[in-house]
């Protein structure tokens, strides 16, 4: 009579909560499976073939186990973000400054409305400006080519041209 149901169950028994049920039955099984084989876990992981809730279940493990062992082990996330290319961003600016700009005509608005659309269009503009301005000095510079020669031989000469008439006169 002293001791709580909470505590002790029928018979002097652990709390029969902390016995194994269909919730809590995967966190015993995976204690008493013993250590997880981390290479092989790994080289599934790292293959990328399986999801994550078919390594788990393949290997016994939780999936924070598999989460603080990728990063303990210094695995690279699943879902990793691939860099975005300077040139695929220049052209999705390009495509939403030119959307601003139909949207803008297309649509009647007040002062104050146009006022918030130029300083936006600027922005845009600018920041699309920096950006060229940045891949143009990324990338090698380009050889040269016969063309490029001759259009410079053909600029010399109209500039030659031009100052011997300016001389002239």
């Amino acid at each position: 009579m002293g001791y709580s149901s909470g505590i002790v169950g029928e018979l002097g028994e652990a709390n029969p909560a902390r016995r194994p049920n269909q919730s809590n039955q995967r966190e015993y099984q995976l204690r008493d499976k013993g250590a997880p084989d981390w290479s092989a876990i790994g080289q599934d992981y790292l293959a990328g073939t399986q999801t994550i809730a078919v390594i788990c279940e393949r290997h016994n493990i939780s999936r924070s186990a598999l989460s603080q062992a990728r990063n303990r082990l210094g695995w690279p996330g699943r879902y990793a973000r691939r860099p975005i290319k300077r040139v695929e961003l220049i052209g999705r600016l390009f495509g939403v400054l030119e959307r601003q700009i139909s949207n803008m005509e297309n649509r009647a608005m007040d002062e104050t409305a146009i006022d918030k659309e130029v300083a936006l269009l600027g922005t845009l503009s600018r920041t699309l400006e920096k950006l060229v301005e940045l891949d143009a000095k990324a990338r090698p510079p380009a050889p040269k080519t016969l063309n490029t020669d001759r259009d410079m031989a053909a600029l010399r000469q109209k500039i030659t041209t031009r100052i011997s008439q300016l001389e002239k006169s």
